[in-house]
């Protein structure tokens, strides 16, 4: 449900953004968060927080992904571009490695009251909201904005799927860096780290505070990577380079991940997915592709929203693949 929302929203919200700027879009990932939060404490209807939480993660998503993509594309490209993307991605791999224990902090200080990590998320959205509102720079000069006319007539023949029509343009180059892309979206952590879980709790038997330090380490390693490991490839290596390199360490990775059959090698292949963990070894294409499009006539946002959209798509067929998978090589005892 969420990535279907989420089609709608990248596209709606990505072309909008190319029309009044980025600020204001990068208000609304916070105050959805405020208003989910709020629907989740006080509300008992399962409907109403099932609703909040699909608003809550499409929101995230798109005034995070979508927006810090088109804000980075509005004042850098090329190889600048990817290295902003690196520095993007160090700041998420360090909530990733202090979301569990704070979580583990706030259940504590709270005597197990499971609202208390609702409570906080508010707080800091209140604080990323100042932040977004007050502190943060404009990008889109109002040079560069498109007329609101221009979005209104897109809106009139929305189609959430207007990203394909890239593959019937004759810009080949940028068909086959968006198909990259998507193969490398098919092993991004969101769409792995679910597999990681059920394999280590239903087959490892893990305890959830060896599974809380197997995603903290997950992290240490996205904020290794994303601090010293690929801006150093990205200086040193072409886009070509880069790219075989961090699909390949991703490819040892999950290979070693799928061989092993204890615990250890769960942990022995985190450092090779470290060149390209999390979406890392599509910076340069990404970076590539942005550049190519804008000089195609895509707006930032438009491009951006068109990209997350390819990347929902893809990670939502490959959930579904490897969880059909899972589950009927666990009915025929494939695991015992």
């Amino acid at each position: 449900v969420s990535g279907i929302v989420g089609l709608f929203l990248n596209q709606i919200g990505g072309k909008l953004s190319d029309s009044v700027g980025r600020k204001v879009m990068f208000a609304t990932g916070p105050v959805m968060t405020i208003i989910s939060a709020l629907t989740i404490l006080r509300s008992k209807n399962l409907a109403a927080v099932m609703a909040a939480k699909v608003m809550k993660d499409v929101f995230i998503t798109f005034s995070g992904s979508v927006m810090c993509g088109a804000s980075s594309a509005d004042i850098v490209a090329g190889a600048q571009q990817a290295l902003m993307s690196t520095y993007l991605q160090l700041a998420v791999g360090i909530a990733v490695i202090a979301g569990p224990f704070l979580e583990s902090i706030l259940l504590k200080l709270g005597r197990g009251d499971a609202r208390a990590p609702f409570k906080a998320m508010i707080a800091l959205s209140t604080i990323q909201l100042f932040n977004n509102a007050i502190l943060l720079p404009e990008t889109l000069v109002q040079s560069k904005r498109s007329s609101l006319d221009t979005f209104f007539k897109s809106l009139a023949s929305l189609n959430p799927f207007a990203f394909l029509k890239v593959y019937f343009s004759k810009n080949d180059a940028l068909k086959r860096l968006l198909t990259v892309q998507t193969f490398q979206n098919c092993l991004d952590g969101k769409v792995t780290s679910d597999l990681f879980q059920m394999w280590a709790r239903n087959q490892l038997q893990w305890s959830a505070d060896t599974m809380r330090d197997f995603v903290a380490v997950w992290g240490l390693s996205v904020s290794s990577g994303a601090a010293i490991v690929h801006p150093y490839l990205l200086r040193k290596l072409s886009v070509f380079d880069y790219s075989t390199v961090g699909n390949l360490c991703v490819w040892a990775g999950i290979t070693i991940h799928g061989l092993a059959k204890k615990g250890l090698g769960m942990w022995a292949g985190i450092p090779f997915l470290v060149p390209g963990v999390n979406g890392g070894n599509a910076h340069a294409i990404k970076a590539l592709s942005l550049k190519m499009a804008k000089k195609a006539g895509y707006g930032n946002g438009e491009f951006a929203g068109w990209l997350n959209n390819l990347r929902v798509m893809a990670q939502s067929v490959d959930v579904l693949l490897l969880g059909r998978w899972y589950a009927m090589c666990t009915e025929k005892g494939l695991y015992t």
